[in-house]
């Protein structure tokens, strides 16, 4: 089972857009189903996901496995992911 979601919260406001997110989270931890979520908000896909793929030109060229526990601090080590991606996105 896998479930492809194009920005599923781009169009909404923060509220309904966290909302959002539960739901597919809850979806995913409930039905064991693969999530693969398009985002182009770095804390989003840090927030939501186990592994980051980024794509340049169709071709992958940076992931970042997301070792963080669930819920999902803000803390320093999320922080920190968010860089890395951040950077890896500039630098394509």
């Amino acid at each position: 089972k896998i479930l492809f979601a194009d920005e599923p919260t781009g169009n909404l406001d923060t509220e309904t857009g966290e909302m959002v997110e539960d739901l597919i989270f809850d979806l995913n931890k409930a039905s064991g189903t693969t999530l693969i979520l398009v985002t182009h908000d770095v804390s989003e896909a840090v927030q939501l996901a186990d592994r980051i793929i980024l794509l340049d030109k169709g071709h992958i060229s940076h992931q970042f496995k997301v070792d963080l526990p669930r819920p999902r601090q803000k803390n320093a080590r999320f922080a920190e992911l968010e860089q890395q991606v951040l950077s890896a996105v500039l630098s394509t």
